[in-house]
């Protein structure tokens, strides 16, 4: 069998796992790159459900946090690409093909993204998801920049639609795997140092909205703090984060510790969640409510 285009590595645990056949038939209907499937089973004690043959299962032999679970599939991918999926979103047709164009089309590119729409069953697709925010697609194309506000903001996203170099996410060491939240993020920043980040503004994801969603809650946590002292020591530790930008490190830290007194909950981020989950809720209800019986 020939070496695949691209690694698409999803992380299943709990609940999240009844939503892998609509994730995963979203994946194998997209036309163009050869690709692997690879289903993280990050210790569920929900069984995983039967799927399709040419989808790979690895079990971690203990839960692990989501970037741990991540990291446990870019071990085991085998393409010189890389996407991590989330079992609960879907993938738009020609998505792959289009991300494929664009990472191949130019070797100092190391990561390239698309935008989502929230969605749920019951509402179908809405609007857009307002981040990343809309200046960062601008701010992309100046790197020094970039990888600055990338210390003190997440500026795109590593996860869902974001096509990345295997080699560059490995030298980067992955997804952080000592915090429970930013991990992401963690990537994201050391990412901002090893090539260019191409961000575009076209639908790849549905992104479903529900009550179980890791985005709820992380924001104003009380672990908040060690989050963000996460983040500065993967700065710190980074071989390929330039001196200028590891001696700002103390004003990062700043920044963070303002970010934490302020205790602001982002319009883009957990609040504006818990906004489109009250509308799913909302809408839910009303449909109830008209196939009830009268009384």
């Amino acid at each position: 069998m020939s070496t695949p285009d691209v690694s698409l590595v999803i992380p299943a645990w709990g609940t999240h796992v009844t939503y892998l056949p609509p994730a995963i038939e979203s994946l194998l209907e997209q036309e163009g790159p050869r690709t692997e499937i690879i289903v993280v089973d990050n210790a569920s004690d929900v069984p995983v459900p039967p799927l399709p043959p040419q989808v790979r299962v690895i079990r971690t032999p203990q839960r692990l946090p989501v970037g741990g679970a991540r990291n446990a599939g870019l071990d085991a991918a085998i393409a010189p690409a890389i996407m991590f999926w989330d079992a609960d979103d879907v993938m738009l047709p020609g998505t792959l093909r289009r991300l494929c164009e664009v990472l191949d089309g130019d070797p100092r590119v190391v990561a390239v993204t698309m935008d989502s729409v929230r969605w749920t069953p019951e509402t179908g697709p809405g609007e857009r998801w307002p981040w990343p925010r809309s200046v960062m697609y601008a701010l992309c194309r100046r790197p020094r920049l970039f990888a600055i506000i990338a210390q003190v903001y997440c500026p795109f996203t590593t996860t869902g639609p974001a096509l990345m170099r295997t080699a560059e996410v490995r030298d980067a060491g992955g997804f952080a795997s000592d915090i429970a939240f930013f991990e992401d993020w963690a990537l994201a920043s050391s990412l901002t140092v090893r090539g260019r980040i191409v961000m575009l503004r076209e639908i790849a994801r549905w992104y479903r909205i529900h009550d179980e969603s890791l985005t709820l809650g992380h924001l104003g946590h009380p672990d908040e703090h060690l989050w963000l002292a996460g983040l500065r020591r993967r700065a710190r530790t980074d071989h390929r984060r330039p001196r200028w930008l590891k001696a700002m490190l103390p004003l990062f830290r700043v920044h963070h510790e303002m970010r934490i007194r302020r205790g602001r909950k982002s319009t883009a981020g957990v609040g504006y969640y818990e906004s489109a989950l009250a509308d799913v809720d909302g809408a839910a209800g009303a449909k109830e409510a008209a196939g009830s019986p009268s009384p």
